[in-house]
């Protein structure tokens, strides 16, 4: 299980400033023997952020409310129960969050003045996260992906079928089914059909079932990720017609996607999503590579470029971190050769104002960084 993590998450993080937070990320295990190790982890390293704060002068008994709640995760056995591959968990004086990830992260506690999560960007930067969107009158799945692993997830406002989107419908008591036998699942899903209704009302309860679908689809996810549609060609372009998406995958996963495992969909959805993912990469990098004046790779340029909304795109080093300060009123960095207490990521820093400012952000390994470097930006002007 694995929790959705969107741009309005990632603003909200980042709006949080306390004299003290704590940031704790760990790789987990979602299955198997090793799932009890899992929260022996967590407690370890509630411990390393506790004699942090000490050493910042947080006072004992503070720090132990801060980090109560964190703390009472280690019985919590419904919660080590369903996890992804990674979690993270940050604690403020008054309130903590958790989010289980569905991708390994390095383990890191972080405490300064602000929450620490450059190791989320990955959810919400292009070139690392995709979603489908299984679609038939049936039934409907929204699933998120990358290049590994496929996750379905919990559809919120989005309606499961025809039959629920028009449960209010005038003509909905008119829809009538029988069973149909999902393939090689054992799920039965209904196959409805209608008494009395003529084409264009058939038609015209369609188009507002997909979109209330589109309509939990847009609040749901955040619009910077591909949506790959799946489903019988009629149905995807009907969908395609209406949608308000942004970034919707010019290819489709054709067939009646009731038929289709996680794995198949994986299979099938990757190619898309990749092409739309190389796309956008190649033409950014080309950008910066055709232009240097519009280039910055300067650690204290780039972040205040980011502050400023400069920054078109940014490429960034996956688990790479650079420690320091930033001044904003005198505008000025102090870059630190390793962490000192208080200090920020300051690429960190530039990923979370280039997002915030409406900039591109590809975390990629360091190789693939244009220039070299843990960062280079192309700027806007």
């Amino acid at each position: 299980m694995i929790d959705v993590f969107s741009i309005q998450d990632l603003r909200l993080l980042a709006d949080v400033r306390r004299e003290h937070c704590v940031s704790i990320y760990f790789p987990t295990h979602p299955a198997g023997a090793e799932t009890n190790q899992n929260s022996i982890r967590l407690k370890n390293l509630v411990a390393q952020a506790a004699q942090e704060l000490r050493t910042v002068g947080e006072p004992a008994d503070e720090v132990d409310d801060m980090l109560s709640t964190a703390r009472a995760l280690h019985d919590e056995r419904a919660f080590w129960a369903h996890q992804g591959l990674g979690l993270a968990v940050f604690a403020t004086n008054d309130r903590t969050w958790t989010y289980r990830l569905p991708d390994p992260v390095d383990e890191l506690v972080v405490v300064a003045d602000h929450l620490h999560i450059k190791p989320l960007v990955r959810s919400v930067s292009s070139g690392a996260v995709f979603y489908v969107l299984a679609l038939s009158q049936n039934e409907v799945r929204l699933l998120r992906g990358s290049r590994d692993a496929l996750h379905e997830l919990e559809l919120g406002e989005i309606p499961g079928d025809l039959a629920s989107a028009l449960r209010f419908d005038d003509r909905a008591p008119q829809l009538q089914s029988h069973a149909a036998l999902r393939t090689g699942t054992g799920h039965v899903s209904a196959t409805f059909h209608g008494q009395g209704i003529g084409k264009d009302d058939r038609d015209a309860d369609v188009d507002r079932f997909l979109g209330a679908v589109d309509a939990g689809v847009c609040k749901l996810l955040d619009d910077h990720a591909p949506l790959v549609l799946a489903g019988e060609e009629s149905v995807v372009a009907r969908y395609r017609k209406l949608s308000r998406y942004p970034h919707l995958v010019d290819g489709t996963v054709t067939g009646n996607p009731e038929h289709l495992s996680t794995i198949e969909l994986r299979d099938r959805s990757w190619p898309l999503a990749k092409q739309a993912f190389d796309a956008a990469q190649r033409d950014a990098r080309k950008r910066i590579l055709d232009d240097p004046s519009l280039t910055s790779a300067t650690i204290p340029d780039v972040v205040f470029a980011a502050r400023d909304g400069r920054v078109r795109s940014l490429f960034v080093a996956i688990g790479v971190q650079s420690w320091g300060h930033i001044d904003d009123e005198r505008r000025e960095v102090e870059e630190h050769d390793e962490h000192r207490p208080g200090d920020r990521d300051l690429l960190d820093a530039a990923v979370m104002d280039t997002l915030l400012t409406g900039g591109t952000v590809f975390v990629v390994p360091s190789s693939d960084v244009p220039a070299g470097g843990p960062l280079v930006a192309e700027l806007r002007y």
